[in-house]
């Protein structure tokens, strides 16, 4: 497997991802023992009447996420609930979090939640900053885009907590935000647009020129061994070779949940 620097060049429409470590995922399962230490004395009938979303072996509970100074997340802090709010909010998520087994394995069933809420944090964050990834390409190319992440929509809802499809949708949410943008904006709102983003943009671009050639590189030398054979899934096979090798990555990047 070979990518030349032009064939890089050439996948001009695929965002900067959303990278959540496999750190995250071990103060998520922190958080989750500290919900069954807190609950050790609860009764079964306690235990029958606590709030879930859904039947089970599970506990309704509210996640609140602290971040550090640069964004990353810091802890998670998890108690049960007694009764449906609003599932995602500014500060965390609620969740039904698993009674059953050790806490790193009940974390699991969860990632799904914590991962829609960093993605929507994402979003606001570049929302409020202004920030607009694909305010250089054309309605067309923007259609274009759209166009090939349709394969996703179905498996995305079940695969979001893996980083390479956790971006892809990032991606589609882009497209969606830009293109409500300029459906209540004029050709001078957007000029103005593309010049307050035109570092934003040169920033992007080398982040993820550089993310294109540090997967060239893991992919040739994961290729290189006895036993590797590279796989995406079906619902990838309509993207250029490169951007495969990078959703791929991104994958393996991140948290392995």
């Amino acid at each position: 497997m070979s990518i030349t620097t032009s064939q890089i060049e050439e996948t001009i429409m695929i965002t900067t991802g959303i990278h959540i470590p496999d750190a995250v995922l071990k103060k998520l399962g922190a958080a989750v023992a500290g919900v069954h230490r807190e609950t050790i004395g609860m009764t079964m009938d306690e235990f029958r009447k606590a709030y879930r979303e859904k039947p089970g072996a599970t506990l309704g509970c509210y996640i609140h996420v602290e971040f550090t100074a640069k964004g990353a997340v810091k802890s998670f802090d998890a108690c049960p609930t007694d009764g449906s709010r609003k599932k995602f909010r500014e500060h965390g998520f609620q969740a039904d979090v698993p009674m059953l087994g050790p806490a790193r394995y009940a974390a699991k069933p969860i990632a799904d939640n914590c991962a829609e809420f960093l993605l929507r944090r994402e979003i606001a964050r570049r929302r409020k900053a202004g920030q607009r990834e694909l305010v250089g390409l054309t309605d067309d190319e923007l259609s274009a885009a759209a166009e090939e992440l349709s394969p996703l929509e179905n498996w995305l809802a079940v695969r979001a907590n893996s980083c390479g499809s956790l971006s892809e949708q990032l991606r589609m949410r882009l497209i969606e935000d830009e293109v409500q943008t300029r459906s209540n904006e004029s050709n001078h709102q957007r000029l103005e647009a593309q010049s307050h983003n035109a570092d934003y943009l040169t920033a992007c671009a080398k982040i993820v020129e550089a993310q294109h050639t540090a997967a060239r590189e893991w992919r040739e030398a994961k290729e290189a061994t006895r036993y590797y054979n590279f796989f995406v899934h079906r619902d990838f096979d309509n993207r250029s070779e490169p951007d495969q090798t990078l959703i791929a990555y991104r994958d393996a990047q991140g948290w392995q949940v």
